[in-house]
C-alpha cells in the first residue's frame, strides 16, 4: 500500500465515521476500487488489511475521545463519585457503564462466530452493497416512525444490546 492509497482510505474513514453509515462499508469498497486501478495492496479479507482497518478505527476512537472529551470527564468523574459513595440516588454513570460494556459483549458474542462470514462478505463489493441497501431501508424505517422519546434512566439491557 502507498502512503497515497492509506491517506485516501485515512480520509474515507473519517468521513464516514461520523455518518450514519457504516464507515468500515465504505473503506472496503474504496480498497476494492484502488484494488481494480491496479493498486498492489492486499485485498480487504487479508489480515495486514483488517490490521489497517482497526488502526484507523482507533484513530477515529482516539478523535472521538478528543471531541467528546467533557462528556466522558463529566461520566467518568460521576462513575468514580457513585463508586465511592458520594453520590446518593441513583448510580445512572455506573449503569450507563455498565450497559455500554454489555452491549460491547454482546456484539462480540454475536459478531466472533461470524468473523468468517464477515470476511466473506468483504471479499465481495456486491454483497457489500446489498448490506448498505440493507441499511439505508432500516435507516429510513426508523426514520419514518414516530417519535419515541427515552430518557438515559429508561434504558435497559434489552435496548443497551
Amino acid at each position: 500500500m502507498t502512503l497515497w492509497e492509506a491517506f485516501v482510505l485515512g480520509i474515507v474513514q473519517g468521513v464516514f465515521m461520523f455518518i450514519p453509515v457504516s464507515s468500515t462499508s465504505h473503506l472496503v469498497l474504496v480498497q476494492h476500487w484502488l484494488l481494480s486501478r491496479g493498486s498492489g495492496m492486499p485485498g480487504p479479507e487479508t489480515p495486514e488489511m483488517i490490521l489497517f482497518d482497526l488502526v484507523v478505527h482507533v484513530g477515529t476512537l482516539g478523535s472521538m475521545a478528543v471531541v467528546f472529551r467533557s462528556s466522558i470527564r463529566g461520566l467518568a468523574t460521576r462513575v468514580g463519585s457513585e463508586l465511592r459513595g458520594r453520590h446518593p440516588g441513583d448510580p445512572l454513570g455506573l449503569r450507563l457503564v455498565i450497559l455500554g460494556l454489555g452491549a460491547v459483549v454482546v456484539t462480540g458474542l454475536v459478531g466472533f462466530p461470524l468473523r468468517s462470514h464477515f470476511a466473506e462478505v468483504f471479499a465481495r463489493p456486491e454483497a457489500i452493497a446489498v448490506t448498505l441497501v440493507m441499511t439505508g431501508v432500516i435507516l429510513w424505517w426508523t426514520d419514518v416512525l414516530p417519535p419515541r422519546r427515552r430518557g438515559l434512566r429508561e434504558l435497559s439491557p434489552a435496548v443497551a444490546a
